[in-house]
């Protein structure tokens, strides 16, 4: 990637991959296995769920795009773009929550000009 000109940097939301569950990660997605077996919505979970994970990762996110920003190969004014979302075997297959955090954190960023979610 870095030969066309792009660099790549990939860090796990709070939760997913190797980082660990908090108690609370623990308590949502419990609250969201139960109700997933009772066969109740899950959305209003999901959704609070998300939006806790988004207030941790809003910050890291933040803090690594503006330490990436000071390396004179990517600079403070080119471009930066976020994607959020799994890849089949990865995250979505470990945690039953898969939070959409990316707009948030690079909609918070100035220098950021697109994200996706996955």
């Amino acid at each position: 990637m870095t030969g066309s000109g792009f660099h790549v940097a990939v860090i796990d939301a709070p939760g997913l991959g190797d980082r660990p569950h908090t108690a609370h990660d623990e308590q949502e997605i419990a609250v969201m296995q139960r109700a997933m077996a009772a066969g109740e919505p899950v959305g209003p979970i999901v959704v609070r769920y998300n939006a806790h994970l988004a207030e941790r990762a809003v910050p890291e996110w933040q803090a690594t795009l503006d330490a990436l920003q000071e390396l004179p190969e990517i600079g403070a004014e080119g471009p930066v773009g976020s994607r959020s979302g799994s890849s089949p075997g990865t995250s979505a297959e470990r945690s039953p929550l898969r939070p959409d955090v990316a707009v948030p954190a690079s909609g918070s960023q100035p220098g950021a000009a697109t994200a996706a979610r996955g």
